[in-house]
């Protein structure tokens, strides 16, 4: 069976410089007042003086059972075999409500001049020539950990001991295939439907 690739948030890196976006941005076109990626600014939290800023980066999660492809009637928004799910715009006719509300990441961004449904690839075309994606090559920090996903704590623990991982969202059923550090430290990101936030409660 193929690889199942996915992608791992190291909370405690990510600074909030926004260079995985722009690289995004630049590199696939993405149009104007739209992202295939997010970071959101959670915080600041804490009192003074010890307040705190925690980012928190989004993105398609390439789940293994995406709501966006049962939702879409034209069978324009597929899974390919290692978990990557992309939009063949050849098949998309522009419903875009549809994708939309199903998808409880807001991760689809249409491209309403050309009638189309957009939306992160994990790089495939880099993939394919040996390369990582794009956001994760252009993270400073190097908060962003690409891999396959069973593989993802495994890169994860080296860097923090005793740091486990956790999805987004998990009560949807769609087995998200980012996932985020979990450390005592930062708490917990959790999820509402287009939303994260960081639970340090």
């Amino acid at each position: 069976m193929p690889n199942r690739y996915g992608m791992l948030v190291d909370l405690k890196r990510c600074i909030g410089c926004y260079s995985c976006i722009m690289a995004c941005k630049q590199d696939h076109g993405v149009v104007a007042g739209k992202r295939w990626n997010r970071v959101t600014t959670v915080g600041p939290i804490g009192k003074f003086p010890n307040v705190r800023m925690h980012y928190v980066y989004t993105m398609c999660m390439h789940c293994e059972k995406p709501p966006c492809v049962d939702a879409c009637p034209t069978g324009a928004l597929y899974k390919r075999d290692d978990g990557i799910v992309l939009v063949d715009e050849s098949k998309c006719r522009a419903c875009f409500d549809l994708c939309e509300d199903a998808c409880p990441y807001r991760a689809l961004a249409r491209d309403t001049a050309r009638g189309k449904q957009t939306k992160c690839t994990l790089c495939v075309e880099r993939l394919e020539v040996g390369e990582q994606p794009l956001c994760v090559q252009t993270c400073v920090t190097q908060a962003l950990i690409f891999g396959k996903v069973e593989d993802l704590p495994k890169l994860m623990a080296p860097r923090t001991k005793g740091a486990t991982t956790h999805r987004l969202l998990t009560d949807q059923g769609t087995g998200p295939g980012l996932q985020y550090s979990k450390d005592p430290e930062l708490g917990t990101t959790k999820g509402r439907r287009g939303k994260v936030y960081v639970d340090v409660t």
